[in-house]
């Protein structure tokens, strides 16, 4: 028996809970759980990460409990709420607001974690330990022919289970300037 929480103290419902790595149970809707009919002796508990909601995380690691005819044994965990980063990269058309999604561009978190920016421009950073972030473009797939427009980077304090979106990244085309010069006769 134990519970499941999240950083704010909150039960955690619909968690899967794991007994000696075959017996399972999901947490009630404050984030408790039990299992009946168990032995006498040492078992391990752990939550089943790869069912675990999208949005939590933290420290997964299994619990050893030992069960006796006094103590049913307890393994409570605590998760964190997970934060997201995300935004856009594009061309802004200098004479309408019409914005042009770029494609495959390299967006980095100061952690050196790396996102590629899909077919309409949208990078996306899931998972995230709350925590002080900066984020910025690393590279585009024609950097030469672009300008970056300010801001050149975000800088994000996430709090637990907070998201960030928005964090754009506009850059418009370098102008050519085509120079006349009038050659001598020959």
């Amino acid at each position: 028996m134990g519970t499941v929480k999240d950083d704010s103290g909150l039960g955690v419902a619909d968690v899967i809970v794991v007994l000696d790595g075959e017996t399972t149970t999901v947490t009630a809707p404050d984030g408790s759980y039990r299992f009946d009919g168990v032995d006498l002796g040492r078992h391990l508990v752990k939550l089943d990460a790869a069912r675990l909601h999208t949005d939590l995380g933290g420290l997964l690691q299994t619990r050893a409990v030992f069960v006796s005819q006094n103590e049913p044994g307890r393994a409570n965990f605590l998760l964190a709420r997970l934060c997201q980063i995300a935004g856009q990269v594009y061309v802004k058309d200098a004479r309408s607001d019409y914005r042009e999604p770029l494609a495959s561009v390299v967006v980095e978190l100061s952690s050196g974690v790396q996102a590629t920016t899909d077919s309409g421009g949208r990078y996306r950073f899931v998972g995230l330990k709350p925590g002080r972030y900066t984020v910025g473009v690393a590279s585009t797939t024609d950097l030469l022919a672009l300008m970056p427009i300010p801001p050149t980077s975000w800088s994000f304090n996430l709090r637990p289970g907070e998201n960030a979106t928005g964090a754009d990244f506009a850059f418009e085309r370098r102008q050519r300037h085509i120079i006349f010069a009038v050659l001598p006769a020959s």
